[in-house]
């Protein structure tokens, strides 16, 4: 089955013909209303260029890799399943979480050959964003802008990170530190420059927040890339939304959002649920052969022998080691414990909410604060502290057990997987062209998307060496071991 949408639907950034129109004629009411504005020309441009990227990259994928190397029924089902997510006739729709917050909604869309799929949509107007006074900040349709949340109080955490990033002090450090580590040329630092200054602020410093929708569908490639299946299917929907405009009166804007499906499970009646505190502290405890009986899973010795026989690890091990790869690779930075769900059943851990990772700073040190003394090679200096290293570090649940568990390595079977694929890389092979894709889609900027892409290689090639994630417990935030408290009350409170 081709990569081909059905012929009676546009391809995604694509419109069907328009009817013609009489030559000569007195615009009514209604077709001024439809006037496109300047800002949204530039909108609707954008929208196009995303899904033309993400349509490069499944042509890729799916054309050229995994029709000839994958399992045929999965890749036939993964078309389907996008192609619904992205183009389907919607059937159900209903808004889960708070309107304006990280607003999301369940969708049920109908499947082509029959069925349906159930998928989660985020707009990128429902993201959270707050202002410089750290009040969050809420969309309104009718404006088409953000407004501050009257009812929202001061939150501390994000009126700091909102003084950091609006300092002269910062924009100026955090500009030199790009602009050399991507080849910024200086006639170009100062226009560079102001790029940086933001009028809303993201729950990370340098991740932009139009960027979250490329880096939901970009989880999901790289994650069918790796053959993991620990991150569901993702597709980037083209949506239409109605504004209310005292002069203008309605008219429908387009608006993209991400659509993920729902993580399904082997038991209905035992549905998938997020990971609790309690196995949260057992995963670090206990040694990962043993975790299936925390779950409650039992193995027979001939299971896990047929198991190591094929070079796999049972669950939740394996793929706990999967997502904790994925999430280094790609630098995860919202892997709490209600970004995850874990299969009572199988054991299996699923990623979801994947838009917060692939910073645009991750490896820098922008040291704009106050002076501090530090211990480099066996010599007290003193520098500037980076105040804003704690917004950039990666937050992964998965990464603080493995952190834990030194011995946790991908089984055999995927260390051999990651080996395939950084020499096809290596040696230009079309998974090259998926990734070359995937890094354009997330960085406007060229060069910035070639040195990001040269770091996931590099960072491939650790794990295909070593069979784990390099990662050290300063470049991740305890998220786990901040929030479980908070989590283990509401969990209590949800039973």
């Amino acid at each position: 089955m081709p990569f081909d949408l059905p012929s009676n639907q546009p391809a995604p950034g694509r419109e069907k013909p328009k009817a013609e129109k009489p030559v000569s004629f007195e615009p009514s009411q209604e077709m001024m209303i439809a006037a496109v504005t300047p800002a949204e020309a530039r909108e609707k441009k954008s929208r196009k260029t995303m899904l033309e990227r993400i349509r490069a990259v499944d042509e890729v994928i799916f054309r050229k890799i995994g029709a000839e190397t994958g399992d045929i029924s999965k890749h036939i089902e993964q078309i389907e399943v996008l192609e619904s997510l992205a183009t389907g006739k919607q059937k159900e729709r209903k808004r889960l979480g708070d309107a304006g917050i990280n607003a999301i909604l369940r969708m049920k869309f109908e499947r082509e050959g029959g069925g349906e799929v159930v998928g989660f949509m985020k707009q990128k107007s429902g993201e959270a964003y707050f202002d410089k006074d750290g009040t969050n900040l809420i969309y309104s349709a009718s404006d088409e802008k953000y407004f501050r949340d009257e009812s929202s109080e001061v939150d501390p955490t994000q009126k700091m990170i909102a003084e950091q990033w609006s300092s002269e002090e910062f924009i100026q450090e955090y500009a030199v530190q790009m602009a050399k580590a991507y080849g910024i040329p200086s006639e170009e630092f100062e226009k560079y420059k102001a790029s940086l200054r933001v009028d809303r602020f993201g729950p990370r410093i340098d991740i932009p927040p139009e960027g979250f929708i490329a880096r939901e569908v970009a989880m999901s490639r790289v994650d069918m890339l790796c053959g993991f299946d620990v991150i569901p299917p993702t597709a980037a929907r083209e949506i239409d939304r109605m504004v209310m405009d005292e002069e203008q009166g309605t008219k429908i804007v387009k608006d993209l959002a991400s659509v993920q499906e729902g993580v399904s499970s082997i038991d209905s009646e035992n549905p998938s649920r997020f990971l609790t505190a309690k196995e949260f502290d057992a995963f670090q405890e206990q040694p990962p052969s043993e975790w299936h009986k925390i779950i409650g899973i039992e193995y027979t010795p001939e299971e896990l022998a047929a198991l190591e026989k094929d070079g796999r690890l049972p669950q939740p091990q394996e793929s706990m080691a999967r997502l904790a790869t994925l999430d280094w690779v790609m630098g995860s930075q919202d892997r709490h414990f209600e970004n995850m769900f874990i299969d009572p059943v199988s054991g299996k851990v699923t990623g979801i909410d994947n838009g917060l990772h692939s910073g645009r700073a991750r490896d820098l040190k922008i040291r704009h604060g106050r002076e501090e003394t530090v211990v480099t090679e066996g010599k007290r200096v003193k520098q500037k502290s980076d105040p804003t290293e704690g917004m950039r570090q990666l937050r992964s649940i998965p990464l603080e057990i493995m952190n834990a568990q030194q011995e946790l390595r991908l089984s055999r079977k995927d260390q051999e997987q990651m080996k395939t694929l950084y020499e096809a890389i290596l040696n230009d092979g079309p998974q090259k062209e998926v990734i070359e894709q995937t890094y354009k889609m997330m960085f406007d900027d060229l060069r910035e998307a070639k040195v990001q892409m040269a770091k996931f290689v590099a960072r491939l090639k650790y794990v295909a060496d070593n069979g784990r994630p390099g990662v050290t417990s300063s470049e991740v935030f305890p998220i786990g071991q901040f929030t479980k408290a908070m989590h283990a009350e509401k969990h209590q409170e949800a039973n």
